[in-house]
């Protein structure tokens, strides 16, 4: 089953009318993961992919600003992209990549995202 993380914490941005950023898609420990992180809280989709590993002490380290290393067989990243959250209108759309991590996969993608709960399950879900 897909797990989700929002950075900051999905509470935070409810209050905005939208939300904009970047996602990864990785498998970790065999499980599906999206994560997303507003534009004000990560620029880049590598440091979204560090601030995951941070919590979960996975080991890492910054060859430069840009490249992010680490040797983890348990953590695969598929691919990234940009969201768009309209809370008004209940609309959440992924679309773009990640010039690092290639396009996410959208196979599957609506169903994985529909099926874990709120506020999730209420979006209306864009792919382009």
């Amino acid at each position: 089953m897909l797990k989700i993380k929002t950075y900051p914490a999905l509470e935070a941005m409810r209050h905005l009318n939208e939300v904009k950023g970047k996602f990864i898609q990785i498998k970790w420990k065999g499980d599906p993961w999206l994560l997303f992180a507003s534009k004000d809280q990560h620029q880049f989709h590598n440091q979204i992919v560090a601030h995951f590993m941070t919590e979960q002490h996975l080991a890492h380290h910054w060859k430069s600003p840009e490249v992010l290393l680490f040797e983890d067989d348990d953590l695969e990243i598929s691919g990234g992209g940009k969201f768009f959250i309209n809370w008004k209108n209940k609309q959440l759309t992924l679309s773009d990549n990640s010039m690092v991590y290639g396009r996410f996969s959208d196979e599957g993608l609506s169903d994985a995202i529909l099926g874990c709960g709120l506020p999730w399950s209420e979006f209306e879900l864009v792919i382009s």
